[in-house]
C-alpha cells in the first residue's frame, strides 16, 4: 500500500485566518452577484453596486473597519483591483 503524507496539505492557524479573511471579502461580491442575478436589474441599481463595490476595495486595500486586521497578502490583491477600478473609471 502506498503511504501519502496528507500532513503537508492540512491548512495551517494561519491559513485558516487568510481563508476567513477572504470569505469576509467576497461575502459583498456574493451579495452583490445574487442581487443582479434576480430578474432584470435596472441600471441604477447596477451603479449603485458599482459604487459599493468600489467603497469595498477602497477600505480592504486601505485597512479601514472590519478590515483594520486583514492579512497583507488579501490588501495587496485588493489595492491591484482597487487600481484597476480607478484605471477603468477616470478612462470612461
Amino acid at each position: 500500500m502506498l503511504y501519502i503524507n496528507l500532513q503537508s496539505l492540512l491548512l495551517s492557524p494561519i491559513d485558516w485566518a487568510q481563508v476567513k479573511q477572504i470569505i469576509s471579502v467576497l461575502e459583498k461580491f456574493n451579495e452583490f452577484t445574487l442581487l443582479v442575478s434576480e430578474g432584470s436589474p435596472q441600471i441604477t441599481l447596477s451603479l449603485a453596486i458599482y459604487y459599493d463595490l468600489a467603497d469595498l476595495l477602497q477600505e480592504v486595500s486601505e485597512k479601514e473597519g472590519k478590515f483594520k486586521n486583514i492579512d497583507e497578502d488579501i490588501v495587496v490583491v485588493m489595492e491591484r483591483l482597487h487600481n484597476h477600478h480607478v484605471i477603468i473609471h477616470v478612462h470612461k
